[in-house]
This record gives C-alpha cells, structure tokens and sequence, in this order.
C-alpha cells in the first residue's frame, strides 16, 4: 500500500486541525513549508515538524534580526 504524503504550507500556530485533517485522510505529514516572514499569525511550522518528524523547509530570504 502506498503511503499517501502531505506538505502543510504556512501553517498556524494551532497545529491540532492539520493533525486531524491528516489522521482522517489517511496523510502522513512528510513536510512544512515557510513561504515568508509572517507578520500577522505565530507560525507552527516548527512544532508541526517537531510533532511529526517531518522536514521543515525555510527561505533564507528576508532580515535576520
């Protein structure tokens, strides 16, 4: 059987509906995707990956301080 895979993409700091929408869609959650600096929401990127064991993907773009 094959493993059916997903990439959250800017995902929000509640991460419990990726988890769940996952579960119920048979997805294993492989990555999470930062597409820029988000200014208007926490990201749960690094807890998603943390939680899953995915890949985080990251742009170096942007300020660094």
């Amino acid at each position: 059987m094959d493993v059916r895979r997903a990439l959250i993409i800017d995902p929000s700091r509640n991460i419990t509906p990726y988890l769940e929408a996952a579960q119920a869609g048979g997805l294993q959650i492989v990555a999470a995707a930062e597409t820029h600096i988000h200014a208007d929401f926490v990201s749960g990127s690094r807890e998603l990956a943390n939680h899953v064991g995915a890949m985080l993907h990251l742009s170096n773009a942007g300020p660094t301080e």
